[in-house]
């Protein structure tokens, strides 16, 4: 019987070095007694070299996968009497959450809302999380929603007690293709167990002479004798294939690694690498079936377009580095460089994409990073494009380990646009400010809980502190009388329930000296970006001096009014004269 076969490396006449598989056979004589050792090889020197760049292909990239497409939620646990988890509130998600389950304005709600029925198909959810939000372990698992379809992988950790995040991944994908390859693993085992090379010998007129058990299981026969009974031709797909390894063979002699589709006996094709010599009409050698390495090489370069079509569409610039030297780089990188493909980047030094001012820092950074030492992450630079042209850009930078090499990959955007937002936005913000600032009238903005979240200057003066930043956090009450204060207090919350404006009611205030002033006040609810009513603002406008001179004039009406009534007086009294007088000057006091 044959023995389980062995790799081995050889070495060959022209000094090149191969990966052989070897599997050995006993020959005894009549007696029993071993006489010699038959042994079969085969070259599987490509299928060593197509499952290493398979796997570092996949190594290469999984880092930037496992960073990109990880969900969010941050929850709050709900229990009954006896701690036992019943329910959660979804406190925060992130964008990806949206994209991976898609699940849509779940914050604020409970995962029984969202997912009517969960906690009956998913009990584990609940006491993972609830677990982990009462005893502060970090845990991890992979689960499946039925309701959603889809496969989750995910860790979760508690910040504080009775509250966990989960941090997921959408491996459904990844679940559909383990099971997809443990069936075909299933379906082919006993092939690949038994029919990993076959050896046969024919005629050139096509009669099969010989068979090896493992090439008859290849093609599908039930026992090497059956696959005798069959003409060779019959198994191939095309004839003509047949005909150019006759001539081959008579021109040369001997054929190594002849690639070929057969037929099984069941009409299956399959591609097989055939070696064969040729002694007189006979034809011997070995056939190795490399369908699947085949279907690997195909599924290797389908993921490599798939993965150069992903990173081409990002419009963020990807790169990669190996030894401060570029060894790739997308079309966005080039783009961003004004490199017209990446390319003209290829084995360039990283300094090309650097201006001199950051170069030394970042190599630095590199170097540093390599040595497991503590460097930024994310952080600005400005870059050289082609032209010599300084842009502002900002940079994610991870490593990635494969095999004994070490990689640098990062992730460049041009931030130019946002710098720029951002200036205007601070000049904006202080023209605001100053002119704010510069108003005689009171003006503030308050929170759901009346705190003040910003005043001008003026607003500082009336509460007797000096800056306005010391208002921030405090309410009325750490500045007005008791009554005042919760008056204000009383006509803020209804703003911020009912959304109806307070416009130019007068009121008083007293100001840091005691003294009190009237105001004419306007308070207006401040809406956030989705239309809920997140404070109010107020401005308020001075009306003490106006107020005064309303009362002097009333005064002064009051006593014009009373004259006229005195006047009416002195017809009666006119006999009387020092009575009008002393009425007279009564009213003048």
């Amino acid at each position: 019987a044959l023995s389980q076969p062995v790799t081995l490396r050889w070495v060959r006449k022209d000094g090149k070095i191969i990966c052989v598989e070897q599997r050995n056979v006993p020959i005894h004589d009549e007696t029993g007694k071993l006489v010699a050792i038959e042994g079969i090889a085969r070259d599987i020197t490509e299928r060593e070299r197509a499952e290493k760049a398979l796997r570092e292909s996949e190594q290469r990239y999984r880092s930037l996968f496992d960073n990109m497409l990880d969900g969010f939620a941050y929850c709050k646990m709900l229990f009954d009497d006896q701690d036992r988890p019943v329910d959660f509130v979804y406190l925060d998600v992130n964008s990806a959450f949206e994209e991976l389950t898609g699940l849509k304005n779940v914050v604020g709600k409970k995962v029984s809302e969202v997912i009517p029925g969960i906690r009956e198909s998913n009990p584990e959810l609940f006491e993972i999380y609830g677990r982990v939000a009462l005893t502060g372990k970090p845990g991890g698992f992979e689960t499946y929603l039925e309701s959603l379809g889809i496969w989750f992988s995910i860790a979760v950790y508690s910040p504080q007690k009775e509250y966990f995040v989960a941090v997921f991944d959408n491996i459904t994908e990844r679940k559909l293709a383990e099971e997809a390859l443990r069936e075909s693993e299933r379906k082919y085992r006993d092939l690949v167990d038994n029919a990993l090379v076959g050896v046969y010998r024919t005629n050139l007129n096509g009669d099969i002479l010989y068979v090896n058990d493992a090439l008859s299981k290849m093609f599908e026969f039930e026992s090497p004798a059956e696959m005798i009974s069959r003409r060779v031709l019959t198994r191939y797909k095309n004839p003509r294939g047949r005909e150019v390894l006759i001539e081959d063979l008579k021109r040369t002699g001997k054929v190594n690694n002849f690639e070929i589709q057969v037929l099984t006996e069941k009409g299956k094709t399959k591609t097989v690498l055939l070696s064969a010599t040729l002694e007189g009409d006979i034809l011997s050698g070995m056939i190795r079936d490399i369908t699947e390495r085949k279907r690997t090489e195909e599924a290797l370069s389908q993921s490599r377009e798939w993965l150069n079509a992903i990173f081409d569409a990002s419009r963020d610039g990807i790169v990669v580095e190996e030894d401060e030297n570029i060894v790739y780089a997308n079309k966005s990188f080039a783009s961003l460089y004004g490199y017209d493909s990446p390319e003209e980047l290829i084995d360039e030094h990283v300094s090309v994409v650097q201006s001199e001012e950051y170069n030394q820092r970042m190599l630095e950074f590199r170097r540093k990073r390599l040595r497991g030492e503590p460097v930024p992450t994310i952080y600005e630079f400005k870059g050289r494009k082609k032209d010599g042209m300084l842009i502002e850009l900002e940079a994610s930078v991870s490593t990635l380990a494969i095999d004994s090499k070490e990689y640098i990959i990062t992730m460049v955007r041009d931030i130019r646009d946002r710098k720029r937002a951002q200036e205007a936005l601070a000049q904006e913000r202080n023209l605001l400010r100053t002119l704010i600032d510069n108003l005689p009238d009171y003006i503030y903005v308050k929170d759901a809980e009346s705190r003040f979240v910003l005043a001008n200057t003026a607003v500082a003066r009336l509460m007797g502190v000096a800056d306005a930043i010391e208002l921030v956090g405090k309410t009325d009450f750490d500045f007005f009388p008791q009554e005042l204060a919760t008056q204000y207090h009383a006509d803020e919350q209804a703003i911020l329930q009912t959304g109806q404006p307070l416009i130019s009611r007068e009121e008083p205030v007293i100001d840091q000296t005691g003294n009190r002033r009237w105001v004419s006040a306007t308070k207006v609810p401040l809406l956030d970006t989705q239309g809920k009513i997140v404070g109010l603002v107020g401005m308020n406008r001075d009306v003490t001096g106006r107020k005064q001179l309303e009362q002097q004039l009333l005064f002064q009406t009051q006593k014009l009014a009373s004259l006229g009534i005195m006047a009416g007086g002195v017809v009666h009294e006119i006999r009387n004269p020092l009575a009008v007088i002393s009425g007279a000057a009564q009213l003048l006091e």
